[in-house]
């Protein structure tokens, strides 16, 4: 009876568990499981567009992985790491890679390398080292590779960055530096402009948090002493390490006292595509 179980013990197995009375001597390898091809599940630029003003969210979503990503900024150099994790209960992903792709105005390089294999259930971190090196115009992007079974995924993910990540805020900047360079950059294509109107009107503390949001730094009534207006400075850090400069950046909010819900936006800088940039986001703030 001994001998019985322990033949059975290690007798091979053969298509669907049963015990293979040849031994395992097969001309054919066992089907192997088959998996649909991957499919994002959620909406890249919304996703994409949402964390434009938040520092972790979920990047990219489909059936089998989900990359989330966590930022953080200091003057003109950032990190952003990618976490993966293989959604699947019992396959792991293969073949896994993340190449950083930068763009012309930001360098992106990876601080370390994806792990090959991500094993079932099991989330992983990769790093990746940001580095503006100019006013952005286009974004870095991670490429991403993995496979599952017989499926091979390939997906660029574009990484949110723009121009107010790499501001540094400075809300007691000196009135008359501030002024002085008002009025020597005052005017196009230094100077960017916009007016702005939405449906509800907003309070002096939200105007405030929008060009918080942006980057800037405000404190209400300082630069500007109108009840309704808003004005704040920052500085705009780029280049690599050794060659790095600043620019000011400053911006006003002017609301119409008749109607909260009208503003004039006006951002100078020495460099037009920042002011252009961040013009644009404060606008965007604005009608959010």
């Amino acid at each position: 009876a001994n001998a019985a179980a322990a033949a059975a013990a290690v007798a091979p197995r053969g298509f669907g568990g049963l015990d293979d009375p040849f031994g395992g001597d097969s001309a054919f390898a066992p089907p192997q499981p088959s998996f649909e091809p991957a499919r994002p599940t959620v909406d890249l630029g919304v996703c994409f567009n949402a964390l434009m003003y938040k520092d972790r969210g979920v990047l990219y979503e489909d059936q089998y992985l989900q990359v989330g990503i966590q930022m953080a900024f200091a003057g003109g150099c950032g990190s952003a790491t990618l976490y993966l994790g293989n959604k699947h209960a019992s396959a792991p992903l293969t073949g896994t890679s993340v190449t950083a792709v930068p763009s012309a105005s930001v360098l992106a390089e990876m601080a370390a390398a994806a792990p090959a294999v991500v094993a079932p259930g099991q989330q992983t971190q990769v790093p990746l080292r940001l580095t503006a090196i100019g006013p952005v115009t286009d974004v870095p992007v991670a490429r991403l590779q993995y496979a599952i079974g017989n499926v091979a995924v390939y997906q660029d993910l574009r990484l949110p960055v723009a121009c107010h990540r790499f501001l540094v805020p400075n809300p007691a900047i000196a009135k008359d530096m501030f002024f002085e360079q008002w009025r020597v950059l005052g005017s196009p294509p230094y100077k960017a402009q916009q007016m702005v109107q939405r449906e509800t009107a907003l309070t002096t503390d939200h105007v405030v948090a929008v060009m918080r949001a942006a980057g800037l730094g405000t404190q209400h009534g300082y630069l500007d002493p109108s009840p309704y207006n808003e004005a704040g400075a920052a500085y705009y850090e780029m280049g690599l390490a050794g060659a790095r400069t600043r620019t000011l950046v400053m911006c006003r909010v002017e609301g119409n006292p008749q109607n909260m819900a009208h503003f004039r936006v006006t951002v100078v800088s020495a460099h037009p595509a920042l002011s252009a940039a961040i013009k644009d986001t404060v606008v965007a703030r604005l009608r959010a």
